[in-house]
């Protein structure tokens, strides 16, 4: 299946390119985003994840730790001294898209984020505008892809290839991420076939990380019916790991799911069932 999806996104990427080529329509700019300011207050509610301060180490081995003055989570340790107190904070978003449109055929986004964890933060770091004195690097870069028709197909193909969202459904994940995706439609049926690129370490040996997907999904009757697999063949684990290329496990994880959507009677219904299943094994020597 892995191969199959890479040969027809392949196969797809290439077509689609070469009538981008032969394109002579004007190109537009829209642009879209938006703004956001949030004042929280409340108590008894630590933050979900510990945020950690970077600091020169303080014990041996260690290189992370607490910061007593700027860190939150040290309020949050597990002795819940802290638990009866109340908190509160400023927290703010923007999301600025720019989107090229040229007709129907060809379209794409450049997409970028501005986050302030905590207004009056002190680091030099991603999500970090709200530092005194602004000029911190907290611009990111959320999207940056193309999506075209393919000219000439028996059926209505859309390739989309670059940094794009990879969702599959709300109860499983949203990431963004390189790759490239075909979205296909053979009535009643709409086919979305995907490759990314999760990991990439040495390029002369298998230690990267693969995602192949595949979804399919119809309309019948007010109710959208579909099913899908997402496969995920690491060959370093845990994939985010870029630091030791040599690892010496690798893992295989498979997501099975079939969802439906829509309006029986009065009800407007959401159902969804996700079967998760995967391995990680040890290698007898480093990846080549």
């Amino acid at each position: 299946m892995r191969k199959l999806i890479l040969l027809s996104l392949t196969f797809l990427l290439i077509i689609g390119l070469g009538g981008i080529a032969s394109a002579q329509q004007k190109l537009d700019f829209k642009v879209s985003g938006m703004m956001d300011m949030l004042t929280i207050l409340n108590r008894n509610i630590p933050d979900s994840v510990t945020r950690y301060d970077y600091l020169p180490p303080t014990t041996p081995g260690g290189v992370y730790t607490h910061n007593p003055l700027f860190g939150l989570g040290s309020a949050y340790l597990p002795d819940g001294r802290a638990y009866d107190k109340k908190r509160s904070y400023v927290m703010s978003r923007g999301i600025i898209n720019f989107d090229p449109v040229m007709g129907k055929e060809i379209s794409g986004r450049i997409a970028f984020e501005l986050d302030s964890d905590r207004w009056g933060e002190r680091q030099n770091d991603r999500n970090c505008m709200g530092y005194w004195g602004t000029d911190r690097a907290g611009v990111e870069i959320k999207n940056v892809y193309l999506s075209f028709a393919v000219p000439s197909a028996p059926v209505p193909i859309r390739i989309t290839a670059g940094a794009q969202p990879f969702a599959t459904r709300p109860v499983l994940n949203y990431t963004d991420g390189p790759g490239v995706a075909a979205d296909i439609k053979i009535d009643p049926a709409n086919i979305k076939l995907a490759w990314y690129k999760a990991n990439e370490n040495e390029d002369f040996a298998s230690d990267d990380a693969d995602v192949y997907h595949v979804n399919i999904n119809g309309k019948i009757g007010t109710v959208t019916i579909g099913g899908f697999i997402s496969h995920y063949n690491m060959n370093t684990y845990p994939f985010q790991s870029t630091i030791d290329s040599t690892a010496d496990y690798r893992s295989d994880m498979t997501w099975l799911g079939f969802y439906a959507d829509g309006k029986i009677g009065p009800l407007r219904t959401t159902f969804d069932f996700v079967y998760d299943r995967g391995k990680v094994e040890g290698r007898t020597a480093a990846p080549t």
